[in-house]
C-alpha cells in the first residue's frame, strides 16, 4: 500500500492496537458464546473485553512489537 510503513510500536499506538485486537477477537468470542450458552459464557467470560485489553496491554510490555502505519494511523500489528 502507498504510505503504508512498518515500525516499532509507539507508546501511542498502545489504544489502537488494543482496539484492533478487540476487533480481531469479536468473532472468537461470538462463536464461543454460540457453542457455550449465554449463561456458561456469562460465567467463564464475564467481561472478555476488559480481559483481552489486559492480555493485550501486557503482551505490548512484554514483547518487542511492530506496527505497520499509515499516515500514522495503526493498521495492524506483530502482537
Amino acid at each position: 500500500m502507498v504510505g503504508e510503513r512498518v515500525r516499532v510500536l509507539r507508546d501511542s499506538d498502545v489504544s489502537a492496537v488494543v482496539a484492533l485486537s478487540l476487533r480481531a477477537w469479536e468473532p472468537v468470542f461470538a462463536f464461543f458464546e454460540r457453542q457455550l450458552g449465554r449463561r456458561l459464557f456469562a460465567r467463564l467470560y464475564p467481561d472478555w473485553h476488559a480481559q483481552q485489553e489486559v492480555s493485550v496491554r501486557q503482551a505490548l510490555a512484554d514483547y518487542e512489537t511492530w506496527v505497520s502505519a499509515e499516515a500514522d494511523r495503526v493498521t495492524g500489528s506483530s502482537t
